[in-house]
This record gives structure tokens, C-alpha cells and sequence, in this order.
């Protein structure tokens, strides 16, 4: 089974922008970033191409084989 999106979001809770030196007394730099989201992803289940045929041909099967029991 595939799936079709139809709609995706990006919820960011909380954003906290820092500065950042290493604790090792290298003297490295920087920016810390601490982000808190969440992705929500809408979209539908797609069954496969070959999977109605083979419900119908096994639908099929099952009603012919009815038929022949009840002749007997």
C-alpha cells in the first residue's frame, strides 16, 4: 500500500538561541541552538494496483465454488 500526502505541518514549541564556548578551554565559539517541534503529516492510505484484482478474482473463486457444491 502507498500513501498520498496532502498536507504537512511544522509546529515549533519552543526556540532558545544561546552562546556557546566549549567547556574544554579550546576557545571555541559559537551559536546553540535548542529547538523544540513537531511534524503532523496528513494524507491517505493508496492500496497497490494489484490489489482490487485479486480481492475481485478471489470473490470470484469463492462464489463459483459455491455454485458447484450446491449441484451436488
Amino acid at each position: 500500500m502507498g500513501s498520498q500526502i496532502d498536507f504537512i505541518r511544522l509546529i515549533v514549541h519552543d526556540v532558545a538561541i544561546e552562546p556557546y564556548t566549549s567547556p574544554d578551554g579550546s576557545h571555541l565559539e559559537g551559536i546553540r541552538w535548542n529547538v523544540e517541534s513537531t511534524y503532523e503529516i496528513w494524507g491517505r492510505p493508496i492500496p497497490e494496483p494489484g490489489s482490487l484484482p485479486l480481492v475481485v478474482l478471489g470473490c470470484a473463486s469463492y462464489s463459483l465454488r459455491r455454485k458447484m457444491q450446491h449441484r451436488c
